[in-house]
C-alpha cells in the first residue's frame, strides 16, 4: 500500500468528554508509524489530560485545538475547518475507526471522478463480549443492502438519500477540502439541534456530488443503542422553525446546483424533509408503543446467543474473528482494530458520558 496520498489529506477528530476514547483513536493511528494529519477538535470542559494523552497531543502531526464546552457540534467543526491545510479531509468520531489505507484509495477515486463529491467503503461494528475474551471479539457488517449515489442531478440524488434508497450517507466519508468547508459553513447557518445534525450535511453533499462506495475495509465503528431523545426533546429539535430553517438552506443550495427556480427547488427540499420527519416520528412512537416488545425480543436474543456462539467460534477458528468479507486483504487493519479495542478494555458507560449531554 502506497500511503503518499494521505500527506494531502486530514483527519478531523472531534471529541467532547471521551478522552480515553480518544487516546484509544490517537494510539491505533501511531501504530501505522505514517505521516497522518490530525486535527483534534476538543470541547472537554477543564483540562483533564492525562501524561499518555499529552503525548500523543505533542506528536508533530497532530493538531489540537480546544473549544468552549458550550460550542455545539456543528459550530465546533465549521471553526475546525479553518485549520485544514490539505486538499482532502476525513471526520472522524472519537469512538470509531477510520482505515487509513482506505482513506488512501476513496483519494485516488476522487482525483479522477469530479463529479463525485465524497468516496468511503464497507463499514463495520466491532463486537466483543463484556468480558474482552479474543475468542469472541468479531465484525459484522453495519450495512447489508447500501448503494452508492450516481444519480446525474441534485434533486434526484438527495430524493434517493431521504427516501432510504442509498442507506449509507457520506457523513464520515472523504470530502474534498473545498465542499467539506462549504457543507459546514451552511450547516452552522441552517442547523440548531441535533435532528438534523447530520441529515443536513448529508443532503449538501449529496446535492453537490455523487457518492462512491468502494470495496475497501473502510471502517469499524462502536456499537451503542444509549438513546436519550424522549418525547419532549423530539419535539424541540424537529419544531417546525428548524425545520423550516433546513429547507431553506438546501433549497437555496439545490436551486444553485441543479439551475432551478428557488420556490421549486425549496419544494423539493420541503418534501425531502417531510419524509425524514415521518421516520423521526414513527420511531420515536414505535420506541415507546413497543417498550415491552422490545424487552421480550431481548430475551428471545439472549436464549438464541448459541448460534452467535458458534458463528464467533467459527469465524475464530477460520478467519480469528475477521469478517470474510474482508479477509485475508485487510487482516492487519482488523487486528489493529482488535488490539485497540482489547488493550483499552473500555465499557459502554464512558461511551455514554458524552451522549447524555448532547449539546456536542
Amino acid at each position: 500500500m502506497d500511503y503518499y496520498n494521505l500527506k494531502n489529506s486530514t483527519i478531523i477528530i472531534p471529541t467532547y468528554k471521551r478522552y480515553p476514547y480518544l487516546v484509544r483513536l490517537l494510539k491505533f493511528y501511531e501504530s501505522y508509524k505514517l505521516n497522518i494529519k490530525i486535527l483534534v477538535l476538543d470541547s472537554t470542559p477543564n483540562d483533564l489530560l492525562n501524561e499518555e494523552l499529552t503525548r500523543l497531543l505533542s506528536n508533530k502531526n497532530i493538531v489540537w485545538k480546544k473549544f468552549d464546552a458550550a460550542i455545539t457540534f456543528w459550530e465546533k467543526i465549521s471553526k475546525g475547518i479553518e485549520f485544514i491545510e490539505t486538499e482532502y479531509v476525513t471526520l472522524c468520531a472519537d469512538d470509531d475507526f477510520i482505515i487509513p489505507g482506505a482513506i488512501v484509495e476513496c483519494i485516488k477515486f476522487l482525483e479522477i471522478n469530479s463529479d463525485y463529491a465524497s468516496a468511503h467503503g464497507l463499514y463495520f461494528n466491532h463486537l466483543n463480549d463484556k468480558n474482552f475474551r479474543r475468542s469472541k471479539f468479531r465484525m459484522n457488517p453495519l450495512y447489508n443492502h447500501g448503494r452508492l449515489s450516481d444519480e446525474k442531478t441534485g434533486v434526484e440524488r438527495v430524493q434517493a438519500y431521504f427516501n432510504g434508497k442509498t442507506d449509507y450517507y457520506p457523513f464520515y466519508a472523504v470530502h474534498r477540502t473545498s465542499t467539506f468547508k462549504l457543507i459546514w459553513t451552511e450547516t452552522k447557518q441552517y442547523v440548531s439541534a441535533w435532528g438534523l445534525g447530520e441529515v443536513f450535511p448529508c443532503s449538501l453533499s449529496f446535492a453537490y456530488g455523487k457518492m462512491m462506495i468502494l470495496q475497501v475495509f473502510y471502517a469499524s465503528r462502536e456499537p451503542n443503542n444509549y438513546n436519550w431523545i424522549d418525547e419532549k426533546i423530539h419535539t424541540e429539535i424537529y419544531s417546525e422553525e428548524r425545520i423550516e430553517r433546513a429547507v431553506i438552506g438546501l433549497g437555496k443550495h439545490l436551486s444553485i446546483v441543479d439551475n432551478l427556480l428557488l420556490e421549486e427547488a425549496e419544494l423539493v427540499a420541503r418534501k425531502a424533509f417531510e419524509v425524514h420527519l415521518d421516520k423521526a416520528n414513527n420511531k420515536q412512537f414505535k420506541k415507546k408503543a413497543n417498550h415491552n416488545i422490545f424487552l421480550l425480543w431481548m430475551r428471545i436474543k439472549h436464549k438464541l446467543r448459541i448460534r452467535t456462539r458458534m458463528i464467533s467460534l467459527i469465524r475464530y477458528l477460520r478467519y480469528q474473528g475477521c469478517h470474510p468479507d474482508i479477509y485475508p486483504e485487510y487482516f492487519k487493519d482488523f487486528m489493529k482494530v482488535k488490539k485497540a479495542v482489547l488493550t483499552a478494555r473500555l465499557s459502554f458507560d464512558e461511551l455514554n458520558i458524552a451522549r447524555r449531554d448532547q449539546k456536542n
